[in-house]
């Protein structure tokens, strides 16, 4: 009944644009769907979940971690037992058998890379090895290294040690 009251080449214009207007509409969501754009209130699959938490990768050893290094067969007269500090330059200190990359490493390999740095030592000071030093590092503080901070409008805001579990609801209500 309303079309009646235009003119015949307005109602042919409406009956023509229309179809255009609606096959806009459906390209625009095929866009959207293909580039994935998230619209308000959709669910993103592929976000994690509080409850899909899963174990972490191997510990990197960053400053200021503090190391415990056991060495045996002792070599170069080190204590087969000592507690170091990774330095800010990312080295910790053997004291006379010199100073150790160990910065960005997993614990495995800081072993390694000491164990070689300690024969490569004994060997440039003439002392025979009759075996290879067995070196097993352990980290003594946690992870000192490793710290979140918490902003806003929460009980208490600051910087807080990560254990590696966390997730952002858990920082959120444990500050």
């Amino acid at each position: 009944m309303c079309i009646r009251r235009f003119s015949a080449p307005a109602r042919v214009a409406c009956f023509v644009l229309i179809p255009v207007f609606f096959a806009g509409c459906g390209s625009l969501a095929g866009r959207r769907e293909e580039n994935r754009i998230p619209e308000i209130g959709a669910i993103d699959p592929r976000q994690p979940k509080e409850l899909e938490m899963v174990s972490l990768p191997p510990y990197v050893v960053e400053p200021p971690d503090e190391i415990e290094i056991s060495i045996r067969p002792s070599v170069l007269d080190l204590p087969t037992t000592s507690s170091l500090v990774v330095q800010p330059d990312g080295t910790i200190d053997l004291g006379f058998a010199g100073d150790v990359y160990v910065s960005n490493l997993p614990l495995d390999q800081v072993e390694i890379k000491i164990g070689q740095h300690l024969e490569k030592m004994a060997a440039a000071e003439g002392q025979p090895l009759t075996k290879r030093p067995r070196v097993s590092v352990r980290l003594v503080n946690g992870s000192q290294s490793k710290t979140f901070f918490v902003l806003g409008t929460v009980t208490t805001q600051g910087k807080f040690p990560c254990t590696g579990n966390e997730t952002v609801l858990e920082a959120i209500l444990g500050a």
